[in-house]
């Protein structure tokens, strides 16, 4: 894929893998909302941020994990939050908005700061060199004590898939290591608390 496709224009067409993988199951999406959930459960969080929501089954999951938070799933395609408002209508907790985190318009206008982010397979499709705005725009909507969760391919796998299956990687697939989790961490006056590899489909 060229870095020079529009990403709106890209995820648009992603809905129907995206129902596929949540209708059929995909191991390696069930078991990072499985691990975001427990990292929300794990302290109580009013507000939660579903940033890169998609079609919303990560949003859904994690309002049924903690009940009683307000959830707002974030995606930059208007197509995407169109599926999520149909397959899983919102309520004074759950909400979906189509918007751009970096974007002052989308910041202006929220009613306080979120308690947790989470991001399921969405940081390596952030480019590198943007990602300095993205980590400031981050900051400033996370309270003090926010957590932020974030899955993501490993290196190794990313280097397999520009060898033998480059048609699996998106317009843009950033190799997300420890060193630039660690800068997500100084840049978002965060600390890395855990990091771990699971091995799902491959070992």
């Amino acid at each position: 894929m060229s870095n020079d496709t529009d990403p709106k224009q890209f995820y648009d067409q992603f809905a129907i893998k995206l129902a596929r993988d949540m209708l059929s199951g995909n191991a390696r999406m069930e078991k990072a909302i499985i691990f975001a959930c427990s990292l929300l459960q794990g302290h109580f969080r009013k507000s939660v941020l579903d940033l890169g929501c998609g079609i919303g089954w990560s949003s859904f999951e994690f309002s049924r994990a903690v009940p009683e938070a307000q959830v707002q799933g974030l995606d930059l395609s208007p197509t995407l939050i169109s599926v999520a408002r149909m397959m899983f209508p919102g309520s004074d907790k759950l909400q979906f908005e189509s918007g751009d985190l970096t974007e002052a318009s989308w910041q202006q206008g929220r009613a306080g700061k979120y308690d947790a982010c989470m991001m399921l397979d969405v940081y390596e499709h952030i480019p590198a060199a943007f990602r300095p705005v993205f980590h400031a725009s981050l900051a400033s909507v996370l309270s003090p004590d926010a957590v932020i969760g974030l899955s993501c391919p490993t290196t190794l796998h990313q280097d397999y898939l520009r060898k033998f299956q480059p048609e699996g990687l998106q317009p843009v697939d950033e190799d997300i290591s420890l060193e630039v989790i660690q800068t997500l961490a100084a840049q978002t006056s965060s600390e890395v608390v855990y990091f771990e590899y699971v091995s799902i489909w491959a070992s």
